[in-house]
């Protein structure tokens, strides 16, 4: 995947959010922000509250999850906010395991909804060796 001229978004765009963005900015990528609080680095091209989350995700060619594990933020990824990603798109935990249902995610990977996706974390850690997610072939685990 060439990264220049695609659109990402970072979901909490705190201290590793914004040294993310920065990265991807200089390889061409126009990144977005959502969070609580408005973003305004000038890496972000656009920013994004998260009640609008699933506008920004629609647009997404790559999401990047950096978000703390709070009672708001858990299972925030669920089955019908992966269902407005857009098609096609990766998504990245770098942050908690938790916020995104694993369940919705395999299925979504299976079945083609997002091309891929890396996970450095889950819900129950260390990852079973028994755990189905082993097996999801677009899956890269860290």
């Amino acid at each position: 995947m060439e990264l220049y001229g695609k659109k990402a978004t970072i979901v909490g765009a705190g201290d590793i959010g914004t040294e993310t963005a920065k990265r991807l900015s200089a390889f061409g990528v126009d990144v977005m922000a959502v969070d609580i609080v408005k973003a305004t680095a000038d890496c972000y091209c656009s920013y994004f509250d998260i009640s609008d989350i699933q506008k920004a995700l629609s647009i997404s060619d790559i999401v990047i999850i950096t978000l703390p594990l709070t009672d708001a933020t858990r299972n925030l990824v669920d089955k019908e906010l992966i269902a407005n990603i857009k098609d096609g798109s990766i998504i990245v935990n770098m942050s908690r395991g938790g916020i995104i249902d694993e369940n919705a995610l395999a299925v979504a990977l299976e079945n083609g909804k997002l091309s891929a996706a890396i996970l450095d974390v889950f819900e129950n850690e260390p990852l079973s060796a028994e755990s189905s997610l082993w097996g999801v072939k677009n899956l890269l685990i860290t």
